[in-house]
Parts: C-alpha cells; sequence; structure tokens
C-alpha cells in the first residue's frame, strides 16, 4: 500500500482484526482481546493473513488462550525438537516435509509436487520421519500432537 499524499512514500503493512460481536458494553474489552490475537495470528501465520475475524482462527484461538509462552515452546520441542535439530545438522527439510504431508492427509503424490521433489525423495524422506518420529507419529493423538506443534511454531518465533 502508498500513501503519496500525505507523506508515506514506503510501503508498510497494515493489519485489522475484529473481535466477537459483545452484546453488553462492559465486554468490550474482550472483543479487544479477541481483536488483538487476530491480528498476531494474521501477522505470524502464512496461511492466516487475511483473516480478520476472531471466529476465523479457529484452532490458533486455542493456542493464543495459552497464556504461558515457555509451556508452548517446551510443548513444540517435544514433539518437533528432534526434527528440527536433525534438519538444521542435516539440511533435509523434515519439518516442512512433515507440515506438507500432513495438511495433503497422507497423499504422498500431493505431499511430493507441493514440494517440487520426487516422490522417491519424498519417501526417504517419510523413513527419516519414521525413524526420528516414530512409526506411530500418523496416529491419531500423536498426529494432532504433530499438527498443534506445527501451527504454534510461527506464533513462537
Amino acid at each position: 500500500m502508498r500513501l503519496t499524499g500525505v507523506g508515506l512514500t514506503q510501503p508498510f503493512s497494515l493489519h485489522a482484526g475484529f473481535g466477537s460481536i459483545r452484546p453488553r458494553m462492559t465486554d468490550m474489552h474482550k472483543s479487544f482481546k479477541e481483536a488483538e490475537q487476530v491480528m498476531e495470528v494474521s501477522r505470524s501465520v502464512e496461511l492466516m493473513r487475511s483473516s480478520l475475524f476472531y471466529e476465523r482462527i479457529g484452532v490458533y484461538q486455542l493456542l493464543k488462550a495459552i497464556p504461558d509462552k515457555a509451556f508452548l515452546q517446551s510443548f513444540v520441542e517435544e514433539q518437533l525438537g528432534a526434527l528440527m535439530a536433525y534438519d538444521k545438522e542435516h539440511h533435509l527439510h523434515l519439518v516442512q516435509t512433515l507440515d506438507v504431508y500432513l495438511q495433503y492427509m497422507g497423499s504422498k503424490n500431493d505431499t511430493a509436487k507441493a514440494l517440487f521433489i520426487h516422490r522417491q525423495t519424498l519417501y526417504n524422506r517419510l523413513d527419516k520421519l519414521n525413524e526420528i518420529l516414530g512409526e506411530d507419529f500418523l496416529e491419531p493423538e500423536r498426529r494432532i500432537c504433530l499438527e498443534m506443534a506445527l501451527l504454534a511454531c510461527p506464533l513462537l518465533s
């Protein structure tokens, strides 16, 4: 966005957020807090850039409700720490691979296309994910934990 008539010539980002409608003015502070959360999420999470309303940020409502960031950081470390450490040392993009693989509901073909890699490369990465995370990483409870940790990552940086 460029505003030239008011002396602003440099591009800038404009963020807006709207909390839930409250029937009483005494609850307006809750709506304001929700609006702040929407703006924090839209700034931090690429997929949520266009989200303006509290009702639309979904699971991020839960993540933002956790007041102890150290707890959230610890959770992410517990779930993804070994993977992040391996990525840092070997540059295999396993965290990204896991994220995309889960987003595409385990479709190997769609995941490989989204990552712009050959399917065999994906198979090698999935083998490494099994080795590091354990073969149960697609079991429902484990998968939910991994997905929550992946969603929390951008909020912590």
